[in-house]
């Protein structure tokens, strides 16, 4: 399938949906991406497919360093489908404590 016929299948159906793989309780969808220098192919990623660990402190490390608003960061997480539970089976309860608080008193959850 091509994106350009992906998008207008996708066109079609609530824009709030999660999108999954394979069936109806299939991994959720992560992420999109294409190769440097080969834009021929898309290939779509779930957890099982990332190194999920290093995904999320890779993203909190990049925000430090960077001095990104924290309300951006969690919200671009949830946006992917980077969640609390996630966050906690990957990082600790520490960081997922955190994010739950925070995202509580920001109204993102």
């Amino acid at each position: 399938m091509t994106v350009k016929t992906l998008i207008e299948k996708l066109s079609h159906y609530n824009k709030d949906a999660i999108v999954r793989l394979h069936h109806r309780e299939g991994e959720e969808l992560l992420f999109a991406l294409t190769f440097r220098n080969d834009d021929t192919t898309v290939v779509l990623e779930t957890e099982n497919d990332n190194d999920m660990r290093e995904e999320i402190q890779a993203r909190f490390d990049a925000a430090l360093e960077d001095g990104k608003d924290e309300l951006d960061v969690y919200s671009e997480m949830l946006e992917t489908g980077i969640d609390i539970k996630m966050v906690r089976k990957y990082l600790g309860d520490d960081a997922a404590d955190h994010m739950k608080d925070f995202c509580k008193e920001h109204g993102l959850i």
